[in-house]
């Protein structure tokens, strides 16, 4: 990923025509105080000029925080690996990279079509493991993910840990629990 790009982006439409702002966007290297994911964009609009910081715009921002968890196959529990996922509650089911599945025996036992934010559907093998963090444990549906997918706790973990988002924080704590 180049450390300076240059995009341009509809900023209004009217009378069949778009109206295009361009933006240098910098992503900032942890240097200056400022986070490594943090960026910077610089209208061309002169006396326009704006600068903004946070985490630049993509899939993985979606996710609130990032977590370690350890995976383990279910044959054989000593058969596990530490792994970073991070937490996204729009995400079905956690995503492992397909490198780690199957370094620690774990099989596919199908495949499904998962759909993108942006629509794009996917085939992907599924399979089930043994997920713990910070001393809570589930079994869960996993997808195998590819080199281009990102690896992510979904809902269906997060319910089998019995924890919920606190956004605020950016943490996980216990979910209140409902029996109906």
């Amino acid at each position: 990923m180049p450390n300076s790009v240059r995009v341009r982006r509809i900023v209004g439409l009217g009378a069949g025509r778009a109206t295009w702002s361009t933006f240098n966007v910098t992503l900032a290297d942890g240097r200056n105080g400022i986070e490594p994911y943090s960026f910077e964009i610089r209208s061309d609009r002169g006396a326009r000029k704006k600068i903004y910081y946070g985490r630049p715009p993509s899939v993985v921002s979606m996710g609130l925080s990032r977590i370690r968890v350890v995976v383990d196959s279910l044959e054989d529990e000593r058969r596990s690996q530490e792994i970073e996922l991070v937490v996204d509650t729009d995400a079905t089911y956690p995503v492992v990279p397909a490198s780690v599945a199957e370094h620690l025996g774990i099989r596919p036992s199908e495949e499904l079509t998962f759909t993108l934010a942006n629509g794009t559907r996917l085939p992907r093998k599924v399979g089930w493991v043994g997920l713990a963090d910070d001393g809570r444990k589930t079994h869960t549906r996993i997808v195998f993910g590819e080199a281009e997918d990102v690896p992510l706790l979904g809902a269906f973990a997060l319910e089998g840990l019995g924890v919920e988002v606190d956004p605020v924080a950016r943490t996980l704590g216990p979910a209140t629990q409902y029996l109906l």
